[in-house]
């Protein structure tokens, strides 16, 4: 039997049909040390992206439970889309879905499987680390600005 927890703001407000999914929703968002005990305790991780809103040019591609969550070590399975995967290596970093279907599939070969679970989530944090921390994000946008002033393309121009 599968134990679900759903943190977040908003899930209170959805209406399921299910008294399952009613009792997992814990409507309130966990944030701080809440937040990494909640998913580092948590055998599976979704990261569900917002749908494209009237006037946006798409829904969410990434956010940040997309580094967050890997940094932490624990594992994800994330709606597959263009930018995550241009992040990370699908299967060897992090796990995508597209449908429910794919989704249930997987959440079904992973629950099962702790220690792929455990490589892919300790794949999937060296690459945040490596890549996607706040320091290697830092350090990019210096370097860019660097270059651009070096080149004469400084922001008083």
């Amino acid at each position: 039997t599968l134990k679900v927890r759903i943190w977040g703001e908003q899930w209170d407000k959805a209406t399921f049909g299910t008294e399952l999914l009613e009792h997992a929703i814990q409507g309130r968002e966990v944030v701080g040390a809440e937040f990494v005990k909640a998913i580092c305790t948590s055998a599976i991780n979704l990261s569900i992206m917002s749908e494209k809103r009237v006037g946006a040019s798409s829904g969410d591609q990434v956010a940040t439970r997309t580094f967050s969550v890997p940094a932490c070590g624990a594992f994800v399975i994330h709606d597959r889309t263009e930018e995550v995967l241009q992040l990370f290596k699908e299967d060897e970093e992090i796990v995508c879905y597209a449908d429910i279907e794919e989704l249930v599939s997987k959440v079904d070969t992973y629950v099962s499987n702790p220690d792929r679970r455990r490589e892919i989530a300790e794949r999937g944090r060296s690459v945040v680390l490596a890549n996607h921390s706040w320091d290697s994000r830092i350090r990019e946008i210096l370097s860019h600005h660097q270059n651009d002033t070096a080149r004469g393309k400084g922001a008083s121009q």
